[in-house]
């Protein structure tokens, strides 16, 4: 409704009863990855899912004919053309592949010529998927440009080499008007599909260069290792020997991947009987992280999005290598993590470690004695980590007392039974649990920011801020600098999403200095991604430039690739202030690769979103309104409402520079409620005037002249 843009709905029926759950979850997930693969030779996917046993897809509407138009009307097509489609389609073939999947059924039917005269290939994931639905775990595809080891009773599984054959099958029916293994009879037909090489009819008359013709014939032979290894080597070749400039050159190898170097710290599992103990190894583990942060030139990665990056993947049932990809994905190389058993009021801890090519994880030592000295379990912990990892270095030296000894247990169990609740996204509870370590032990600073953090997920800022006021005021009572550089970073944060950028960059400044001060590299990269975005609002893009590459150096150096999501974006958005769209357009298209790797939904549609801004800003704006529809079909699927509300921005502008004044009013109008219901009086000041500037030039002048006292109002509210 809001993108006033036509889409294509292809409902499927209900799954049938032979359907094992296992194929259908593998079927599923495939047909959600398609959903990541954008490519201008691939149909887009712009939403799927299932709603009470009914599985949908929402894809872009191209405007054209599919092929098999051609056959339904005897049409001769010229080889020249012929060359063309095949370039583009096996670019999309590539694109597929590239994704880890089989299309399935590639067929004229599913490979669309659009009014611009690109071919694309359609239905991606339609077919398994309906396969499975009907019950049959036996083929998938379309019988006549099938691949014989497709026919082959019980292999449900089609390689990439399946989709080369179909390929190939699909070009000599439109070249030549019959089927390969036509003129033989069906069952003569599929039994030499087997054994017997295609072979080009005499009587042809399309004039088919004979390079073209031995391309189909070797995608055609029975033994799928005698066809072009890839998709990739298939364009190529084209590409090679046709006469033809398409706008996308040879496939090049995979780009250099990124070398994760650093080390997380995961919660301690409980071997005892009781999960109400379970709050302890987080405990441990928390304590853990914030000690190793301390050595120079160790980087400790995210702990939160390494354990939801676990869960989103799939690494059949093997929990070991599931961490390790998901350390990979977050720059760790070693994970560190353990077990814990307690007795009474004393504690066992054994420490271990899995490191990058290991299946198994090793001891490396560990720690008895009461719980009420967590601190010297920790130390005595921390002293196995160091050995086993060979760290050199010394900790940097506190500037003030250690304050966890004197910390009362129940406090400490209150707020790691609150991290537990975080990590579980109960930020409410989270709050609630942190609120009460800090009522039992006034003495315990780090729930004060961590009910900060909670408070913002809760769209609270305001109260957020109070919290890491709080937080700031005891580190300045106890000369502690981390504490300090943590409340300032926060603070900056909060200023940041309640619009107030002076006083975000300013803190931000002062927490980026102190970080520096102290080497701790993971907090100033980040707290310079932060900085970025301050500046950026405040329209200082050498400045906004300089502070995102800064983030993106130090979390390259580590390998931490989900952490390179937000400057990626960040830096596309200062190119894309500059004009310089097509370099934007590829930090925000590396960015949106992480986000799909990471399956985090809301950084996919941040990428997306920013995708369509390009493709609006170069008048593409079917393209734009396809990138919007991806990125609205992510979002909503989370609670990142300040993403939605920069969703209604950028669609309104779309809508304003078409001249679609109507979608431009209606989306600054949903940008208001989202503003009004988190009390963000910058962002709704903003939209007002957005909402006034399109009424404006709609010749409504009194209505824009309301709209304009509304964003005054909220300009006052906001300096109140």
């Amino acid at each position: 409704m809001f993108l006033d843009h036509p889409c294509v709905l292809k409902v499927l029926p209900p799954f049938g009863a032979g359907a094992s759950k296992a194929s259908i979850r593998r079927m599923k997930n495939e047909a959600r990855a398609g959903f990541q693969i954008s490519d201008p030779h691939v149909v887009r996917v712009l939403d799927c899912d299932e709603l009470d046993g009914v599985w949908y897809f929402v894809t872009e509407f191209i405007d054209g004919t599919s092929l098999d138009g051609i056959l339904e009307a005897s049409a001769q097509l010229s080889w020249r053309q012929a060359v063309r489609m095949a370039c583009d389609t096996a670019a999309g073939l590539v694109a597929i592949h590239g994704a880890g999947l089989v299309h399935r059924d590639i067929k004229p039917s599913n490979l669309i010529i659009g009014g611009d005269g690109r071919t694309r290939i359609g239905d991606l994931g339609v077919a398994g998927l309906a396969n499975q639905q009907s019950g049959s775990a036996e083929l998938a595809g379309t019988l006549n440009y099938m691949s014989p080891e497709a026919l082959t009773a019980g292999d449900s599984v089609v390689a990439a080499a399946g989709d080369l054959y179909a390929w190939g099958a699909t070009f000599y029916h439109l070249l030549t008007g019959c089927l390969p293994y036509q003129t033989a009879g069906v069952v003569t037909g599929l039994a030499n599909r087997h054994h017997k090489p295609a072979a080009w009819p005499d009587d042809d008359r399309s004039g088919t260069p004979p390079w073209f013709v031995a391309t189909l014939l070797r995608c055609l032979r029975p033994d799928p290792a005698q066809r072009f290894d890839s998709a990739g080597a298939l364009l190529n070749h084209l590409l090679e020997n046709s006469d033809q400039q398409p706008a996308y050159g040879a496939v090049a190898d995979d780009q250099q991947a990124l070398e994760p170097r650093g080390l997380a710290v995961l919660p301690f599992e409980n071997s005892g009987t009781s999960s109400e103990d379970d709050w302890l190894g987080i405990a441990v583990a928390e304590l853990l992280a914030v000690q190793l942060s301390q050595f120079p030139g160790v980087y400790v990665a995210d702990r939160e999005q390494l354990l939801k990056t676990a869960d989103k993947l799939d690494s059949a049932g093997d929990r070991n290598a599931t961490l390790l990809e998901a350390g990979r994905l977050v720059g760790a190389a070693t994970i560190v993590s353990g077990e814990f058993r307690r007795s009474g009021e004393s504690v066992e801890l054994v420490a271990t470690l899995l490191r990058a090519g290991e299946s198994e994880p090793h001891v490396i030592g560990g720690a008895a004695g009461p719980i009420s000295d967590l601190s010297k379990l920790r130390e005595d912990v921390l002293a196995c980590v160091v050995r086993a990892l060979e760290i050199q270095s010394k900790p940097r030296k506190r500037e003030s007392a250690e304050p966890r000894a004197t910390l009362s247990p129940t406090a400490q169990e209150r707020y790691h039974r609150g991290l537990q609740a975080f990590w579980a996204g109960d930020y409410q509870k989270a709050a609630d649990l942190a609120q009460e370590s800090v009522a039992l032990d006034p003495h315990f600073a780090e729930p004060l920011g961590f009910i900060g953090a909670c408070c913002a997920r809760l769209g609270k800022y305001d109260d957020a801020a109070a919290w890491q006021a709080k937080l700031e005021t005891i580190a300045n009572e106890r000369g502690d600098r981390r504490l300090l550089a943590e409340a300032w970073a926060n603070m900056g944060l909060m200023h940041w999403f309640k619009s107030e950028y002076e006083q975000a960059r300013d803190y931000c400044t002062r927490a980026a200095d102190l970080a520096r001060q102290q080497g701790n590299l993971r907090d100033l990269a980040q707290i310079n991604n932060n900085l970025g975005f301050a500046y950026l609002r405040l329209e200082s893009l050498p400045e906004a430039e300089t502070a995102f590459r800064q983030a993106i150096e130090t979390h390259r150096a580590y390998g931490d690739g989900m952490a390179l999501i937000a400057p990626y974006n960040g830096l596309g958005n200062v190119l894309f202030e500059q004009e310089r769209l097509d370099e934007a357009a590829s930090y925000y298209q590396q960015a949106l690769e992480l986000g799909r790797q990471a399956g985090d939904l809301a950084k996919v549609g941040i990428s997306h979103l920013n995708l369509g801004r390009v493709a609006s800003k170069q008048g593409d704006f079917t393209l734009a309104r396809n990138e919007f529809a991806r990125s609205f079909s992510a979002l909503e699927k989370t609670a990142f409402w300040n993403g939605l509300a920069r969703w209604y921005e950028s669609v309104a502008d779309m809508g304003a520079a078409q001249g679609n004044y109507e979608q431009a009013v209606l989306c600054a109008e949903k940008r208001i409620e989202l503003a009004r219901s988190h009390s963000n009086s910058g962002m709704e000041r903003a939209a007002w005037m957005q909402k006034a500037r399109a009424l404006e030039l709609m010749g409504r002048m009194e209505q824009a002249a309301a709209c304009q006292r509304e964003a005054d109002r909220a300009l006052a509210e906001r300096s109140h």
